[in-house]
């Protein structure tokens, strides 16, 4: 007898549910389940036909023979499961003495299995996984759920063992129905697609036991008034509690998930195109519905209020399709069109453009031909789909851009959608920023970066010859040069009937493209014409060799992890001089350079750098694959640079694996042993755990030439100095942080700045000298690192540094009292050490520690000459000078100041002796260095030389 009721809601809702139609409903829904079941079940082999009606009576006990027994307190038990004969005959094939034991019910633990997806569709083949959902009952504590997934994992075992890929998914249904969903993982963007979740499992789902969904019971007609309308149910008693189970309605889909599943579509349209591009554009559908959305779920639930239940108009891919064809034929898009039903057919599976197979499933190769006769497919456009599997690069080529211009078409609809309901978004902000990260390092182009052509679209695009043709000149700053490649082994006078598979100036970069795509293998045979160019067969074998070695298992997607971080180079393959031989001009004139300078950034007398390309092949965090070039004299300095850049400081990096080949005719391994112990030696300078990296320089000498290396802020910047004079005036200036130096090993190795440079440190000022040429050389370092060089005549050398040690100390006094430094008080500030007149260049330099406080002149012949030091509104200094307190200054004297001062002083002096004029301090408190006040001893010692030496020459005149 049939029930309806009309009684409004507490909302003021009033519903028409008669109890007739409902159940009409209930059975539509069940038939049609069970029709689906059934194609699931002869889909799969004889072997693993049991695993359906195995899986039910397998959770509902503990049987300790049974797969995925654990232990007999276990949570088992399926909701209002009663074993039939099948599902027991399925268990007794796995123990045949199993006896199900009526009278001893288990606790109803689990109220609910569901598989989801493909199964009993078209799209369904006999490698696809199955993807369960296992309700529990709430309220079970953590053991209890630990022993159930162990029950579970144990089962998913078993079925591996039958040949089947299954995954068990334990839910809360409370949990779930709130919205607490995992992270971007797995299959799905759990923060982003509640209800598009809650939308494909009920358009897919099928019920294998336990509680019928109770959305079934709910009329399409109320679905925006779910809660109420169900609450209206169970409170009438139209339907019986235990018996169902509430995921939820789907009143309406958010604006905001729409933008994260399509962003997570995006990203694993990456290794899975078709599928991708299909459920893309599903989203995009459903967002241009919004906020009237009429989802596929809603329409299946219709169709079976309304009776109409043929199995395959409601195959869910079907209807699937059906929304995609309507809304790309409303918009006139047929190039789109015609994309999607190659996707469809690529899932489906079923190439009905070849006889039909013995393993063919008669119901999914007829509706597929019904399908292909409606787009009016021709037998060649099914020749070339059935084929797929043996397509080459250039039809590879051609499809990838189809299914990328798909994929970036919806990424603009899904911005500007984004745009309009920004406040809706429902994506967390991390899972946001991962996929973003995901999207950028799969589709963003970017200059060198190989792109991998063959995303599952076919099976392999090998080749079994390729040549490989080089045009243009000798000179590696040609913009004429150019390697291409080429399919099958051609010859030159035949290649304007052949397109290139692939052109560009770097042949390590082309030979990593075709090998990280697999069209190069280890089995492809390699033709090479490049008479214009130093490469041989030899070294190309041996580049592609260094290849497999070093991807052997090319390169996979990168860990979920990876990207909560930026990118950051992992792996760097770097090859040397490939094509060149650095000294082609001199072996063909039958020179041979006999030398002991075998540094091959500084070769021989003639100081030759040997290194003049590096091609770079570097993988990163994120699994981009980059290709750099750098060529000339100065290819070492930008992959330097390249390397800092990539890795700044501020990130505290790990290191990546290098490794540096040459394979050139002239010294190869000394070469890339060379460059390798640089790349070591740089990174040990900068990434150490011994202070900020950013407070740290580098020093490299190349062809007599030098370069220093140090960061500017997280940039890295190159300073280049022609010679050693213009280094040293370099090094002079001031520093904002104390800087330490490295050299290379290289370096400077006749120059008594080496041994210098490993004693620099902070809060400390040190001077050094030696005697040369009847001059003696001085070096002082201070404090922050800068280094000042300098000289005095030998003969007046003791009196020189005993005035220099009186200066400095007052110096170091000054600062100490206007910056409030302490420093003096934990060390001796200023330090004297005698050098070698030779530096040696293996063993260490050893220095002499040196008295300065000593002088062979009286203490009388000393004055006190103090400077104070303005700058006026012209920004030129303005001198001060104190000889023993006597005041001289440039408002009296004005240019005759050094003049007047030197006059002074010469006539104080007994017989008017001309030893030089000292100055005994500074004070350049009112001064400023480029807008900053001068903090540094190197600041006031290049005042003492500069005024020292215009007081001389104004002695020396009189």
């Amino acid at each position: 007898m049939s029930q309806s009721f009309q009684s409004p809601t507490p909302s003021g809702m009033t519903f028409e549910l008669d109890s007739r139609r409902l159940n009409r409903a209930r059975r539509n829904f069940l038939d049609v389940n069970e029709q689906r079941l059934r194609r699931t079940q002869n889909s799969l082999n004889n072997r693993q036909q049991v695993f359906l009606d195995a899986l039910p009576l397998l959770l509902h006990t503990n049987h300790p023979l049974l797969p995925g027994y654990v232990s007999h307190q276990t949570p088992c038990g399926v909701s209002g499961f009663e074993p039939n004969k099948h599902n027991i005959r399925a268990v007794r094939n796995i123990v045949k003495s199993f006896i199900y034991n009526q009278d001893r019910l288990p606790n109803l633990y689990i109220h609910n299995i569901s598989l989801m997806g493909s199964c009993g569709t078209i799209a369904h083949s006999r490698s696809s996984d199955m993807d369960f959902w296992v309700c529990y009952q709430p309220g079970m504590n953590q053991m209890m759920l630990d022993e159930l997934s162990q029950k579970l994992r144990g089962i998913e075992k078993w079925a591996a063992s039958i040949g089947l890929e299954v995954y068990f998914f334990p839910m809360d249904l409370e949990e779930f129905k709130s919205g607490q969903r995992k992270s971007v993982s797995g299959e799905d963007c759990g923060s982003a697609q509640h209800y598009l979740l809650l939308d494909e499992f009920y358009r897919t789902s099928l019920l294998i036991a336990g509680r019928m969904p109770l959305w079934w019971m709910v009329p399409v007609e109320y679905e925006r008034h779910y809660t109420d309308c169900a609450a209206r149910l169970t409170r009438d008693n139209l339907v019986n509690t235990d018996e169902f189970i509430d995921f939820g309605g789907i009143p309406t889909i958010p604006a905001g998930e729409f933008i994260g599943a399509g962003m997570w579509q995006l990203y694993k349209g990456v290794e899975s195109p078709y599928k991708s591009a299909i459920k893309i554009l599903l989203t995009e559908v459903y967002a241009s519905e919004y906020p009237q959305v009429n989802c596929l779920a809603h329409i299946y639930k219709d169709a079976i209020y309304q009776n109409k239940t043929n199995i395959n108009e409601l195959d869910p891919y079907v209807m699937l399709y059906r929304k995609l064809e309507r809304y790309l034929t409303g918009r006139d898009e047929q190039q789109r069109l015609e994309l999607m039903r190659r996707c469809f057919y690529f899932k489906a599976n079923e190439p009905v453009g070849k006889p039909e197979s013995k393993s063919s499933i008669k119901w999914r190769r007829n509706l597929m031909e019904k399908l292909v006769d409606e787009w009016e497919w021709k037998p060649h456009q099914l020749n070339i789909l059935d084929s797929r599997k043996h397509w080459k690069v250039h039809r590879t080529i051609i499809e990838r851009k189809a299914l990328v211009n798909e994929l970036n078409h919806s990424y603009r609809f899904l911005s500007r959608f984004a745009r309009d309901y920004k406040s809706s978004i429902k994506i967390s902000p991390q899972d946001m920023m991962i996929l973003g990260r995901k999207l950028y390092a799969a589709f963003e182009r970017k200059t060198g970066k190989i792109e991998l052509v063959n995303p599952n679209i076919t099976k392999h695009i090998s080749e079994e010859d390729l040549t490989i043709i080089y045009t243009g000149s000798r000179s590696i700053y040609s913009t004429n040069n150019t390697w291409i490649i080429y399919s099958g082994h051609i010859e030159l006078d035949a290649i304007d009937h052949h397109d290139p598979i692939k052109r560009g100036r770097s042949i390590v970069e082309l030979i990593g493209w075709c090998y990280l795509n697999d069209i190069l293998t280890v089995d492809t045979r390699v033709s090479l014409k490049a008479d214009k160019s130093d490469l041989t067969e030899h070294e190309l074998q041996r580049i592609i060799h260094t290849f497999h070695q070093a991807f052997p298992h090319k390169v996979t997607s990168a860990p979920q992890e990876n990207f909560h971080t930026a990118h950051q180079p992992i792996h760097n393959l770097m090859f040397v001089n490939v094509g060149i031989d650095p000294m082609r001009e001199w072996n063909q004139k039958g020179i041979q350079k006999i030398t002991n300078q075998t540094d091959a950034l500084n070769y021989s007398g003639m100081h030759t750098n040997l290194v003049q390309s590096i091609e770079q092949i570097t993988i990163n965090s994120w699994h981009e694959i980059i290709a750099t070039q750098f060529e000339g004299d100065e290819a070492i300095i930008e992959c330097i640079l390249n390397f800092l850049r990539s890795t700044p400081p501020s990130t505290s990096p790990k290191m990546p694996k290098q490794e540096v080949l040459c394979f050139c005719s002239t010294r190869p391994e000394a070469i890339s042993k060379r460059i390798l112990s640089l790349l070591k030696e740089i990174a040990k300078c900068f990434y150490s755990n011994n202070g900020d990296p950013k407070h740290r320089r580098f020093l490299l000498e190349i062809e007599n030439h030098y370069s220093m290396f140090a960061f500017n802020g997280n940039q890295p910047k190159a300073y280049h100095f022609s010679n050693y004079a213009l280094l040293l005036k370099h090094l002079s200036k001031p520093q904002k942080h104390f800087s330490n130096i490295t050299a290379d090993h290289e370096a400077l190795k006749q120059r008594h700045l080496r041994p210098l440079l490993s004693k620099i440190r902070p809060n400390q000022v040190q001077v050094f000298f030696c005697d040369k040429d009847r001059q003696t050389e001085i070096y002082l370092i201070d404090e922050l690192g800068s280094i000042q060089y300098f000289s005095c005549l030998q003969s007046e050398r003791e009196d020189y540094l005993h005035h220099l040690h009186q200066f400095l100390h007052a110096i170091w006094y000054r600062l100490e009292s206007e910056l409030n430094r302490k420093e003096s008080y934990k060390h001796e500030p200023i330090l004297f050490y005698e050098l070698p007149k030779t530096i040696s260049i293996k063993g260490k330099t050893h220095l002499t520690p040196y008295n300065a406080t000593k002088s062979r002149q009286k203490e009388e012949h000393y004055y006190a000459v103090e400077v104070m030091v303005q700058y006026g509104e012209d920004k030129q200094p303005n001198y001060t000078i104190y000889c023993n307190h006597k005041e001289f200054s440039e408002l009296e004297f004005g240019n005759t100041l050094f003049y007047n001062v030197a006059k002074h002083l010469l006539a104080i002096r007994q017989k008017n002796e001309r030893y030089p004029v000292y100055i005994t301090d500074i004070d350049l408190s009112q001064s400023k260095h480029n807008e900053t006040p001068i903090q540094q001893t190197i600041q006031y010692l290049q005042y003492k030389l500069v005024l020292e030496n215009s007081l001389n020459l104004a002695l020396q005149k009189l």
